[in-house]
């Protein structure tokens, strides 16, 4: 299924996430212009102005990172598997318009 961001994640198939949410980027960047941040794509995403699939890929990728908090990692480690793991998929896109792992990590945060 190309919207179940827990199966592309554990099967390691994240260019398709990581083309749909960058896609997104872009549009919510054009449109914010230097205002825009993680936070407020997660807004735009829920205000319904994105594209569905990369809203549903976000809130996939919100859920999986949710289960983290409860495993024990003490907050610094937490960040850096978070980041680690945007940046990874954020690298799997041929597009890369512009969004960075910290603004993904903001996005997705539950």
């Amino acid at each position: 299924q190309p919207g179940d961001a827990v199966t592309n994640l554990s099967e390691n198939r994240t260019a398709p996430m990581a083309e749909s949410i960058q896609a997104a980027w872009k549009s919510y960047s054009d449109s914010a212009g230097s205002n825009g941040s993680g936070e407020g794509f997660r807004s735009w995403l829920d205000a319904g102005s994105g594209d569905a699939q990369a809203r549903d890929y976000v809130n996939g990728l919100r859920d999986v990172y949710s289960k983290l908090d409860s495993i024990g990692l003490t907050q610094a480690e937490l960040n850096q598997a978070r980041s680690s793991a945007m940046q990874s998929m954020l690298e799997t896109s041929t597009t890369g318009n512009g969004m960075k792992a910290a603004d993904l990590s903001a996005a997705v945060r539950p």
